[in-house]
C-alpha cells in the first residue's frame, strides 16, 4: 500500500510540475494510522488557506485506505511540516490562555478553531488540574473557553 500511496502523491505532484524532495510514509498497522510527511520546493498551493488543500490530502488518503482496508483509519498528511509548526502554535495558545485562566481566575474564550484544533487545546489542558475547558458556539465560529475551578 505504501508504494501505491507514494505513486498517487508523485503523479499528482509531476503533474502540476512540483519538484518533490521527500515523501516518507509510515503506515501503523496496529494503530490504523498513516502519516504522511512530504518535502515540496513550492508548497503552498498545496497546502492552501489556513492548510485547506491539505486537510483534502488527509480526506482523500482517509477514503482510499479505508477502501482498501474496510477498516476506520486515522490518517495524517504534512507538507513541509506545516502542521506540525501549526500544532506548536496551538498548543502555545493553550499555554498562554491556561496561564492568563490562572491568574486571573476568570474565564477565557479563544478565537474560533477547526475541531482538530479544538481537541489539541483540550488535550494540552489536561495538564492543568485547575482547569476545565468546554466548546461554545455553533462551527464556523465554535470555540474554546477555559474556566478556572
Amino acid at each position: 500500500m505504501e508504494k501505491e500511496i507514494k505513486h498517487i502523491l508523485e503523479t499528482i505532484f509531476n503533474n502540476a510540475h512540483i519538484d518533490i524532495n521527500e515523501i516518507i510514509i509510515e503506515i501503523l498497522e496496529k494503530e490504523h494510522k498513516l502519516l504522511i510527511n512530504i518535502q515540496l520546493k513550492e508548497a503552498s498551493l498545496f497546502i492552501g488557506k489556513k492548510g485547506d488543500v491539505l486537510r483534502s490530502f488527509d480526506l482523500l488518503f482517509k477514503a482510499y485506505i479505508q477502501n482498501k482496508t474496510k477498516e476506520f483509519w486515522i490518517v495524517d498528511v504534512d507538507i513541509n511540516n506545516y502542521k506540525m509548526e501549526h500544532y506548536k502554535k496551538i498548543k502555545e495558545i493553550a499555554k498562554k490562555a491556561a496561564h492568563r485562566a490562572l491568574v486571573l481566575k476568570t474565564p477565557v474564550r479563544l478565537d474560533p478553531m477547526n475541531a482538530k484544533d479544538r481537541r489539541l487545546v483540550h488535550s494540552e489542558l489536561t495538564l492543568y488540574p485547575d482547569l476545565i475547558s468546554e466548546s461554545e458556539g455553533q462551527d464556523p465560529d465554535r470555540c474554546v473557553v477555559i474556566k478556572h475551578l
